[in-house]
């Protein structure tokens, strides 16, 4: 690592640490995720503060210490007020952001990552239709991750047996064929087969493009509570 850098990144956490001090957790485009220290930032005065809220994109000036790495400079370059405006938002994007960082590794640059969290702020900054976002950013975040569902055959058997209805093996991870019932686990779901057509065709596209598919609310609610159930129990 260069003893200093410059960096965008998406504030992620901030907390206290010591007495005037905040620790500081970032994803960056060029070093992924980072823990930083922000001197000053609890001063009445402190010019960083502003600049290293969470849900913020700033440019930072990072500079390497012998034990902890600290936040030379920080400036906004937007703060996503209509997400911080809204209780409604702030609420839903803070969880994702949670999931996010609970998920993301350190030091581990991804700009498919960067951008893809980048594009579901300003999204749901700028539209109304916030959990249709936060739906496909979790859909787009566990595929980037390698934690996918698997859809395409029965994950016991491997025989694709394409039908109207699925037996959906949360613990394993993948639907369950007939033949295999006997092998399933507590933890199921039934998915339709409407269900399984929109979590791929939200998959196959940019986060961006999602709202042209319009989904019905009772869609997207089925697709909330799956994804719900699939991270609970198979990636956190």
């Amino acid at each position: 690592m260069e003893e200093t850098f410059y960096t965008g990144a998406i504030i992620l956490k901030r907390s206290p640490w010591r007495e005037n001090d905040s620790k500081v957790i970032v994803y960056s485009l060029e070093k992924g995720k980072l823990e930083l220290v922000a001197r000053g930032t609890k001063k009445i005065l402190s010019k960083l503060a502003s600049h290293l809220e969470p849900i913020t994109l700033s440019d930072l000036m990072v500079i390497k210490g012998r034990q902890v790495n600290y936040v030379g400079t920080a400036i906004s370059e937007e703060s996503f007020q209509s997400i911080k405006g809204s209780l409604e938002k702030i609420f839903l994007v803070g969880e994702t952001i949670n999931l996010f960082n609970s998920l993301v590794k350190e030091q581990e640059p991804d700009p498919q990552l960067f951008y893809l969290l980048r594009d579901f702020l300003f999204l749901v900054n700028d539209n109304e239709e916030a959990e249709l976002f936060d739906v496909a950013f979790k859909i787009k975040l566990i595929e980037i991750l390698g934690y996918s569902p698997n859809f395409n055959s029965c994950i016991i058997c491997g025989q694709n047996n394409a039908k109207q209805s699925f037996i959906f093996d949360f613990v394993k991870g993948g639907i369950v064929c007939e033949q295999c019932k006997a092998h399933i686990s507590k933890n199921i779901q039934t998915l339709n087969l409407a269900l399984v057509d929109n979590y791929k065709k939200i998959s196959s596209l940019e986060i961006k493009n999602i709202a042209s598919p319009h989904l019905p609310e009772t869609d997207r609610e089925k697709l909330k509570k799956f994804l719900s159930n699939y991270i609970l129990a198979n990636i956190k």
